[in-house]
Parts: structure tokens; C-alpha cells; sequence
């Protein structure tokens, strides 16, 4: 089976119970995949660019069709972009990771710390957080993914988020500003945190007795009181992500002769564009668009080596 085609990726509830550990060799193998081109391929300036943009068009593809570590992907790439034909899109990279995070992915809240923090934070000085804790098992490893959960959720609906919608908007669209692209999403992110301490507070048996008061708060009221790392997901930051090893290369037996991945038919990566009769977006004229208009008086690109982050 595919790392594409395999239905536990589309399934929330199944991909939510996979541990971290899992979540994040899935989703080192894909952004292993992108990056790893013949060197006849990587000196090619000309070819490099396509075959790069169109493995990430495939990804997106699948994201938009439900595929959670691709939207786990899409939301690391918007963050980081790529060499200089793919810009970096930080309010894109944040839509992908509420949409990765909301369908169970314990990476996309680990890639979202800054704009997450303050949220988490308010939920952890609520009135009902110590009952909050005894109810739903929560530890220093993870309450942080638990409570980002909640928090995505709420973002997801009054963003008005979907993973097929997301095919109507351009793949390359720069912006490159994140202090923007998170002031801009505060007021969201604060009103949702509210409604998520009511969803909390009201999972609460009316008949739970209330904790013994300690004078503790926050963290503090763990009764773990060594910092503990496991793999439910709070286990560093994301960006970190590099230093982990990886199972091994995707079977290369699912791509063709050029490496773009073969799927179930040729059609498979806009089946959800197929499905709502929704025209797909022409990527290739973005792509030529975005080449042309960066490209110096002799036609030529700027095209650096440097493969950043991959």
C-alpha cells in the first residue's frame, strides 16, 4: 500500500491514536521524498524547479483530498518555503497546521508553539484547570497537544476552514511577514480559546468533587514534578525535526520514471477536485507567473543550491 493510499492517514480519529514517534516518520519520509532528486536532476536548474513544485503540487493535492501528513507537510513548507521557486507563506502554513491539527496530527501543534502559547496558557490559569487535569488524565507530556486539539477545533470552524477549499487558493502566494500573519490571527485565536476552557469546563461531571486547593497553578499542578518526554507530542519543537532519523525512502516503486508519485491512477490527486466538480487550479501558470516575474533581464533565474532546512 501507498503512503499516499493508506486510509488510516485520512481518518482522524484512527490517525489521532498513532503516537508521535509514528506521526513524525510518516511525515520525515515525505519531506525526504521532495527533496531527494537525481544529481543530474539537482544541477539542472530548469528541471530541479519542476520536479520540486510538481512533487509539492502532488502533496497538496492529497492534503486537499484528506490526507493528514500531507496538510502536515503543506503546513511546514508554507513556513520554511523552498530554494527561491517556492515562497514562504506563513498564514497559509498556519491554515494548514490548524486543519493538520484538528484531524489528530501531534506535529501541527508543535509547529505553531509561538501563536499556540498564549492560548495554552490562559486555559492552564482557569478556575478549572486542576479538575480539568484529574478528568482527562493529563500530564506535563501531554497536555500541550490535549489542549491545542481543543483550541484548533474551535479555529477550524470559525475560520471557516476546509482541506478542499484550500484547493481554490493559489499554491504560490508569498508572504513572507509572520509577525503579520499572527497579529492578524490573535483576535481569533483568543476568542476561540475562551469558548475552548467553556467545552473544557462543561465536560466536567456535575458531581466531580473539586481537588484539593495547594496554592499551585498552572504546571505546578502536576503531580509529576520532573519534566517528562514521551511520544504523545510534547517532546520539543518541531524545528528540531531535522536532527531525527528516518525509516528509510518511500518505496520507490510507487513513482514513475521522472519520481512523481504514481497513485492509485493519474487522476487521484484531484479526485476531491473531480468529486464537487470544482475546475483545479492552474498551478502551472502560478509557477510560470511567480518564474517570470523573478527572473533577471536575460531570462535567467536566480536559482541557489542551498536546499535549506531538507
Amino acid at each position: 500500500m501507498g503512503i499516499f493510499e493508506n486510509e488510516v492517514y485520512y481518518d482522524r480519529e484512527k490517525f489521532s491514536s498513532l503516537e508521535f514517534s509514528y506521526q513524525r516518520d510518516v511525515f520525515l519520509r515525505i519531506r525526504s521524498w521532495v527533496a531527494s532528486v537525481p544529481l543530474e536532476v539537482r544541477y539542472d536548474n530548469a528541471r530541479y524547479r519542476k520536479t520540486i513544485l510538481k512533487r509539492i503540487e502532488q502533496i497538496a493535492g492529497y492534503a486537499c483530498s484528506g490526507h493528514i501528513p500531507a496538510q502536515d507537510y503543506m503546513g511546514y513548507i508554507y513556513k520554511r518555503g523552498f530554494s527561491t521557486f517556492f515562497p514562504i507563506n506563513y498564514r497559509r502554513g498556519l491554515e494548514w497546521n490548524i486543519i493538520a491539527a484538528r484531524n489528530g496530527s501531534k506535529l501541527a501543534p508543535q509547529k505553531m508553539k509561538i501563536f499556540l502559547n498564549p492560548a495554552i496558557d490562559k486555559i492552564i490559569v482557569s478556575p478549572k484547570w486542576a479538575s480539568i487535569i484529574k478528568y482527562n488524565d493529563l500530564n506535563r507530556s501531554n497536555y500541550f497537544w490535549f489542549l491545542s486539539q481543543y483550541v484548533c477545533d474551535i479555529l477550524y470552524s470559525d475560520m471557516g476552514l476546509d482541506a478542499v477549499e484550500m484547493a481554490k487558493k493559489p499554491l504560490i502566494e508569498e508572504d513572507s511577514n509572520e509577525n503579520r500573519a499572527i497579529i492578524s490571527m490573535d483576535k481569533l485565536r483568543d476568542t476561540s480559546v475562551d469558548k475552548a476552557i467553556v467545552v473544557l469546563t462543561n465536560q466536567l461531571p456535575d458531581d466531580m468533587p473539586e481537588p484539593e486547593y495547594t496554592g499551585k497553578v498552572g504546571e505546578d499542578l502536576f503531580e509529576d514534578s520532573e519534566e517528562e518526554v514521551d511520544d504523545v507530542g510534547n517532546a520539543g519543537d518541531i524545528e528540531d525535526i531535522g536532527r531525527y532519523a528516518y525509516s528509510g525512502p518511500i518505496n520507490q516503486s510507487e513513482f514513475d520514471e521522472e519520481g512523481y508519485y504514481r497513485g492509485k491512477d493519474d487522476d487521484s490527486m484531484y479526485e476531491h477536485r473531480l468529486n464537487s466538480n470544482m475546475a483545479p487550479t492552474d498551478y502551472v501558470d502560478q509557477v510560470n507567473n511567480y518564474e517570470d516575474s523573478n527572473s533577471n533581464e536575460d531570462g535567467s533565474t536566480d536559482d541557489s543550491s542551498d536546499m535549506g532546512e531538507f
